[in-house]
Parts: C-alpha cells; structure tokens; sequence
C-alpha cells in the first residue's frame, strides 16, 4: 500500500486538505500527518512522536592479544661530546682527542691529539727560549692577605678570603669567600 508523499517543499507549496484517515509522509523531515477532510496540511499535528531515550550501552567486547614486533637495528654510535680540560700534576689516564690539561708541577697546558697513526699531548702555544732575568724592581706596599693559589685534591683547612684552591682531582676552581656571617670556599669553575 503507497501513500501520499512528498518533499517539505513541495507539502508547503500545495498545502493541501488530506481526506478523513488519509496519510501523508513528508520525505525530508521524516514525519507522518493523517488528514481528517478539514485541516490543511501545514496545521495538521504530526504522527511521529519524539525520540525515545537511548538504550544501555552493550557490554565490552574482549581485548584483542598485543603482538610486539621484533627490535629495529641500532643506529650510529653519535659524535664525542665536547672535550674535557683537566688540572693535575700527572697526565690524565684516558683522554679522548681534543681534551686539554694543565700541568700543575710545570704550569704548561697541553691538548691531547690524535693523528690517526699516533696519540700524544702537544703543548699549546709556541714556547721561545727562556730569556735574561730582568732587573730587580722595588717592593711594592704590604697588600691585604690571601691571594694564594693552592692546588691539591682536598680543600686548605686555613685560607685567607681571596685564596683560590684548584681542586686537582675534579680541576675545578675555588676561592675563599668571607662575609659578615660566614667564610667558605665558593666554586668558580
């Protein structure tokens, strides 16, 4: 059995009466109205009733199983790091090419290089023959104490404020600092 239909449109460019018991089905809007031989189409009441609430949610299904690939290949070793530059009286054990020391018995800095055949330490800079000792000069007045550079693995246990303290194991560098409340050696490098 067919009944009348048709667009939105094309029931509110004809608005037409539907007969007693007559049914008509708006194709856009999805609604049915049945006629009763007296109301014009745009004032007859809707058939279809709202929405009705939505039903429970359906239990979850189980969980699928977790298949792990195989481990991809490992990538390059990356560059060295930056160089180290240690301070100590002996030559430091491991160096890497491009670290640098500075020998505390000599004061001379050197830079570990390697060639490609060969590994050495290099000093740094052009060192000329040692030249006459000059001329004495006059004493100058008594300055304030410390000033004092001290290299050694363990901290002075007397310093004066102004003392530096090379820590020849880890080479960093310490001076001794005073304030009104306390006295400590403070890291510089």
């Amino acid at each position: 059995m067919q009944q009348r239909r048709g667009t939105a449109a094309e029931w509110a460019s004809t608005n037409p009466v539907l007969a007693l018991g007559e049914i008509g089905f708006d194709t856009t809007n999805q609604n049915i109205r049945i006629g009763d031989g007296v109301t014009s189409w745009e004032n007859l009441e809707t058939v279809s009733g709202p929405e009705g609430p939505a039903g429970p949610a359906g239990p979850t299904g189980p969980t699928g199983p977790i298949v792990t690939g195989p481990t991809g290949p490992t990538g390059p070793t990356g560059p060295t790091g930056s160089a180290a530059f240690y301070v100590s009286a002996t030559a430091p054990t491991a160096p890497n090419n491009g670290d640098g020391w500075f020998n505390t018995d000599t004061a001379v800095t050197a830079i570990w290089y390697e060639d490609g055949t060969s590994s050495q330490w290099v000093e740094a800079g052009n060192s000329g023959p040692t030249g006459p000792t000059g001329p004495l000069g006059p004493t100058g007045p008594q300055g304030v104490p410390g000033g004092e550079v001290v290299f050694a693995n363990v901290a002075p246990e007397s310093a004066n404020p102004g003392d530096f303290w090379v820590d020849n194991t880890s080479g960093y560098l310490y001076v001794y600092y005073s304030d009104i409340n306390s006295s400590q050696w403070i890291q510089l490098l």
